[in-house]
């Protein structure tokens, strides 16, 4: 039989069912977002207007913050967060720091932190470029599909609050929906001087759509370049997405075709028609 078998120790640990985790979870979802949107735009801004270089405003203070905040989760990774293992048929939470240590640098998660962690604003400021400098930093991307997966699960073990997997399919459908439709209109903005942003964005929605209506096409062998690979990767985008809603629809019906549909329906009948007979026993028992 499984059992659960949990150590007490001395010094901060968040288990796995604490709150904390759906609250980072969720602030690490709009921080990347924050990162992976303003990285773009302000590459775009800065490159039309020849300040690429020596580029600093305020708005990175915000991300030095963010910094600061995904810092302190790599310290709380090593040192506090404890997970489960699975060993002897026992569900076993681990709480021993050593232990904590080494399965957090095994992971995947340890890699991209890694690389996102590095202080590439120092050199920022010994060689300028701030922006491209801060392009790096947008390889936490690549958390965003865990992030998601576990804010549903950490929402149903730490707040039993129910998130479907549909759900968080759209969700993450539609996050990756703005960051496409921003890096691809950026981009363009940063190629076509003499077009606003949300010409840009025009362009890129009808680009990665497929729709092209034409009337914003590329000028020179760069913005051809351009155009081709946005709307190549547009396309299987586009595709996918169109699966994935089909997929939704499918899995939602209910109707009488619907073989889960006949068994829970099979399963009621044949539950009322027990209690049925047990109360006509005991109503017409006879004395």
């Amino acid at each position: 039989m499984l059992g659960e078998t949990e150590v007490n120790v001395k010094g901060l640990r968040i288990l796995t069912n604490s709150p904390i985790h759906v609250y980072w979870n969720m602030f690490a979802i709009i921080a990347i977002m924050y990162e992976a949107i303003s990285c773009p735009i302000r590459f775009a801004i800065n490159f039309r207007s020849s300040t690429l270089d020596t580029a600093h405003n305020w708005d990175f203070w915000i991300h030095y913050l963010f910094d600061a905040a995904f810092l302190y989760d790599i310290y709380l990774r090593v040192n506090a967060y404890a997970y489960v293992s699975f060993d002897n048929g026992k569900n076993q939470t681990i709480v021993e720091r050593g232990l904590i240590w080494r399965h957090y640098l095994n992971s995947e998660w340890f890699r991209i932190d890694g690389i996102a962690s590095i202080p590439y604003d120092v050199f920022a400021l010994i060689f300028g470029h701030h922006t491209l400098f801060r392009i790096p930093k947008m390889i936490r991307v690549m958390q965003l599909p865990s992030l998601v997966s576990r804010l549903r699960q950490k929402l149903d073990d730490c707040l039993a609050i129910t998130m479907q997997e549909s759900s968080a399919s759209g969700l993450m459908m539609f996050l990756s929906t703005i960051l496409i439709i921003v890096w691809s209109s950026a981009g363009w903005n940063a190629l076509r001087f003499n077009e606003s942003a949300y010409k840009s964005v025009y362009w890129a929605l009808t680009t990665i759509t497929t729709v092209g209506y034409g009337d914003f096409t590329p000028e020179n062998f760069r913005e051809t370049l351009y155009a081709v690979i946005v709307g190549a990767a547009g396309a299987t985008f586009t595709a996918g997405i169109i699966a994935n809603v089909t997929s939704f629809f499918h899995d939602v019906d209910i109707s009488e075709d619907n073989i889960d549909h006949k068994v829970n329906s099979v399963m009621v009948s044949l539950s009322m028609t027990c209690n049925g007979i047990i109360m006509s026993e005991i109503i017409y028992q006879p004395t």
